[in-house]
């Protein structure tokens, strides 16, 4: 129980930093592609030439080890340029999701006392509002130019880059949900990057050679996609959000770019599954965590593709992305977390901290390598959950002297796998968010017509009724003060406003129920079985409207059916994220409209339609027009005026008016073309290449358009 299962030392990379092995790669493939998002490419040299640049600016602004740097941008190479900028410089970088709300934004910069926060053009006005003037902000698009300048400065006065940072200094601070009503910001260390990264037996390294990124950036999952890849030589793909959550899209993508390996949360992956986007695709290994699985969708992929590796991994924020993993293809029928990955340790032990024995249940406590420093100003919270091995043993050379209590129950199975039990406390994980139920309540409570406040999570059909399997939800309980203002403010709707403020999308409650009081146990604690037990009705805050033609009435099946709602529940003006609907399954609604409707929608069709009325008017205009299928007429501009006569000349619009009025200033300019070569192989038929020009000329009206002047216009 403690040696055995716990041989798990790799020092392979021990004694370096994240962003060297990197530099390693760079030595090995600089010409190869390093991260590639949406057509835009960066070499391993590139990226490397970048981050160094960025590096030794914010050296020179004072970015020294230990230096917390928030890092707010969207899914762009830009951010991994960020990234790699910050440890080479010696800081520690600090994501934040520019979709975050205000508050939680301005928190996490108060918190981590970030004074340089990298971000982009497009965020520099929020920011600017939102943060105080002691904050620097620094646009990597727009003020690149001025970056390199002062770069170029530095070089030709003889500065160069202090290597000043070492294993036992940060390299990032992720803040996850508190238990306190506050995110808690994790610092993890290089160290322990590191450690994760030597020799990991979660992931087969000689086969990973274009690995796709699901994650935010703002998730320890990320560190996975970004330093497996960079650290390996492979390829990154940055994939956004709106690609990877319509499982027709993905499955083009994950083809087009041969990705061969990637890691996604288990709701993710149970949808990825059932739609089979693995077909005819070059996947080799895929990993999925975050939540119990589905043991049915397992075996449907080891069926389908039992040349796929299949990886089930577990770990908190706390220990490094990973703490323990299962190879699944030699699993069957069951599918535990696993065990240690290397560098970790993986004990269980029960109330009194002494080992449990085989099949019995006690607290999974995680040491090793591989182990965050803390929490960034909560020495409490730190002493609370990194706590001190009762097993140490300093003869022992790889015992941990810390543990860090997880608050999952395990019991170890007999071949040595952790088989997860679940929770003693109120932390819960929904599509692969991890959520402190009480940092909800305790935001819920802020409200000043609410005195107490319990949140529980109704799991699928034994809570709602005709619920699906991805229907998990979160059901905030309250009671109200005395005296109460106004009722309209502790409506499902304005108390949804009140927690957007300050918290994510993912961290809302689908519904809000009043109680005259909170039921209680026989020891005075929240009875969440007896809150389990009380019927709850998702209903929206529009008044009902029953459909009023077919397409309405196929739509509202469809939504009572995935939000499991009787149907006679569900309106026209209703909206599917108010009734519980989220993004996962959003994408299961328009696979269903795809099969009944032949026609496909994107996803933010939805977002911005988000009622029936107006998503069935965009159904049928889909419908008529087949945008999916067919390119639309283009319609030439008439050649003769209302009495029939031949039209001279036309207005020119506003970008052809700009274009024309740049040419007088600079004439001749080649600034707006873009050459290309292309080599054809093969015997080429002259003839047929020039009709298919011609053709393009008669389609398109601006390959055959002049300008003449007449009188200065």
């Amino acid at each position: 129980l403690l040696i055995t299962y716990n041989q798990t030392q790799a020092d392979e990379h021990r004694g370096k930093c994240l962003h060297q092995l990197f530099i390693e790669q760079v030595e090995r493939h600089p010409n190869k592609i390093a991260v590639a998002c949406q057509g835009e490419e960066l070499t391993y040299q590139a990226l490397y030439d970048q981050s160094l640049t960025l590096a030794l600016y914010l050296q020179s602004l004072n970015v020294k080890p230990d230096t917390l740097v928030g890092l707010c941008v969207d899914r762009t190479p830009t951010m991994i340029v960020g990234i790699l900028g910050i440890l080479q410089a010696g800081g520690a970088y600090v994501p934040m999701d520019p979709d975050y709300p205000d508050d939680r934004l301005i928190y996490m910069l108060q918190d981590s006392q970030a004074a340089i926060v990298l971000t982009q053009a497009t965020l520099q006005d929020k920011l600017s509002a939102l943060f105080s003037d002691n904050t620097r902000l620094i646009a990597l698009d727009d003020q690149w130019s001025q970056i390199h300048e002062s770069v170029e400065k530095l070089t030709n006065d003889g500065i160069g880059l202090k290597q000043d940072v070492k294993p036992n200094h940060l390299a990032y601070v992720i803040y996850t949900s508190g238990s306190t009503g506050q995110p808690k910001g994790v610092e993890v260390e290089h160290a322990g990057a590191v450690g994760f990264l030597s020799r990991p037996s979660y992931v087969d390294v000689a086969r990973v050679n274009k690995l796709a990124s699901l994650s935010s950036f703002a998730f320890d999952g990320f560190v996975f996609d970004l330093f497996v890849s960079l650290s390996s030589g492979a390829s990154l793909f940055l994939y956004h959000s709106a690609d990877y959550l319509q499982p027709a899209t993905f499955k083009a993508y994950i083809q087009r770019d041969q990705i061969d390996t990637f890691f996604v949360t288990t709701a993710l992956f149970n949808q990825l599954v059932e739609h089979d986007v693995f077909e005819n695709s070059h996947i080799k290994q895929v990993l999925f965590g975050g939540e119990k699985c589905d043991l049915a969708a397992i075996e449907k992929l080891k069926q389908q593709h039992p040349e796929i590796r299949l990886v089930h991994v577990y770990g908190p924020t706390e220990t490094i992305v990973y703490a323990s993993y299962c190879d699944l293809n030699e699993q069957v029928g069951v599918a535990p977390i696993g065990k240690a990955i290397n560098n970790n340790k993986l004990i269980v032990l029960n109330e009194g901290r002494f080992l449990t024995p085989f099949g019995a249940v006690g607290e999974l406590f995680i040491g090793g390598d591989s182990l965050a420093r803390g929490y960034l100003n909560r020495p409490d919270l730190t002493a609370e959950r990194f706590v001190a091995n009762p097993y140490y043993d300093a003869r022992e050379p790889n015992s941990t002297p810390r543990l860090y209590r997880t608050g999952d129950l395990v019991r170890i199975l007999p071949d040595g796998n952790l088989d997860f039990i679940g929770r003693n406390d109120a932390q819960i994980k929904i599509r692969g968010f991890r959520i402190e139920l009480g940092e909800i309540e305790a935001r819920i409570k802020q409200h000043p017509n609410i005195k107490e406040c319990t949140v529980i999570v109704y799991k699928g059909a034994n809570n709602l009724t005709n619920a699906s399997s991805q229907a998990q939800k979160l059901i905030a309980f309250f009671v109200v003060r005395n005296v109460v203002s106004a009722e309209a403010e502790l409506s499902n709707d304005a108390l949804r406003r009140f927690l957007r403020q300050t918290l994510p999308e993912y961290m809302v409650p689908a519904a809000f129920v009043r109680l005259d009081a909170i039921p209680l146990t026989t020891n005075a604690k929240v009875d969440r079985r007896a809150l389990e037990r009380i019927e709850v009705s998702l209903e929206s805050s529009e008044n009902y409207l029953a459909p009023r033609n077919e397409t309405e009435a196929q739509l509202v099946a469809m939504w009572a059916d995935l939000l499991g709602l009787a149907q006679d529940k569900v309106g026209v003006n209703d909206n599917f994220f108010e009734l519980g609907g989220h993004s996962l399954l959003a994408t299961q609604l328009l696979s269903r409209v795809r099969t009944q409707f032949a026609i496909d929608l994107p996803l933010k069709g939805l977002f911005a339609h988000p009622n029936i009325a107006d998503f069935s008017a965009l159904v049928t205009q889909a419908q008529q027009a087949q945008t999916f299928n067919q390119i639309p007429p283009v319609v030439p501009v008439s050649r003769t005026d209302e009495q029939g006569q031949p039209v001279q000349s036309f207005p020119l619009s506003y970008a052809q008016e700009r274009l024309w009025f740049i040419d007088q200033l600079e004439p001749n300019s080649a600034g707006y073309n873009i050459p290309a070569a292309v080599r054809i192989q093969g015997s080429l038929n002259v003839e047929d290449l020039e009709q298919a020009f011609n053709l393009i000329i008669a389609r398109h009206e601006n390959l055959r358009t002049l300008f003449p002047n007449h009188g200065g216009q």
